[in-house]
């Protein structure tokens, strides 16, 4: 990891620092989707690796409770039904016991393009349903259709803070973020915990 940073002194001091806190990491694919794999990965390792039944318990009220909260956004049934049966079977599948299993499910690409699309259908619905909430932290005062339909919904579109916060908001989960950045002055990653009401690890 240290060598793709070897040549950015800002970046290599802080990779240095998390690789004291840090035994491993993954990587994810750079296509504008990093965030939404990421967290749902994180969701699928902690419910079938680290066995964590509370989370399994919230994602799954949270996605059994999506059809109606997506169709009052104006998302019609036919588009996200089919990927919508599809992750609560996933996030509920007994066969599912190892990593290896976990990791398999985001390398295919139907799969993993249809759990992701659904996560950017419910970060959309999530700001269309409760836009009194977010329409002020929108840029160029766009209204929230609009930057739905070019900055949420289409898959190679990155994600900024508010997306996150719409997407963590409607699951109920809570993130941890480490932004690096070059700056040779600072020493350590920017460490942002999401929302901010969570607690820390």
């Amino acid at each position: 990891m240290l060598d793709e940073f070897e040549n950015n002194e800002g970046f290599y001091i802080k990779v240095q620092k998390l690789c004291q806190t840090y035994a491993s990491y993954r990587k994810t694919r750079r296509d504008g989707s990093c965030f939404y794999r990421a967290l749902t990965f994180s969701i699928f390792e902690n419910i079938y690796v680290k066995k964590n039944k509370e989370l399994k318990e919230k994602v799954l009220k949270k996605l059994k409770e999506a059809k109606p909260f997506l169709i009052k956004a104006g998302f019609e049934g036919m588009v996200f039904e089919d990927m919508l049966e599809m992750l609560l079977q996933k996030i509920d599948d007994p066969k599912i016991t190892t990593i290896d299993e976990v990791v398999s499910i985001f390398c295919d690409a139907e799969t993993s393009n249809y759990i992701i699309l659904l996560m950017r259908f419910l970060t959309s619905g999530e700001l269309k349903n409760n836009s009194i909430l977010y329409e002020t932290f929108i840029d160029n005062g766009l209204p929230i259709e609009y930057f739905c339909q070019t900055e949420v919904e289409p898959l190679d579109k990155e994600a900024d803070q508010i997306q996150i916060m719409a997407l963590l908001n409607y699951l109920e989960v809570a993130i941890k973020i480490l932004y690096l950045d070059s700056n040779v002055n600072s020493k350590e990653a920017t460490t942002m915990l999401l929302p901010e009401s969570a607690k820390p690890e």
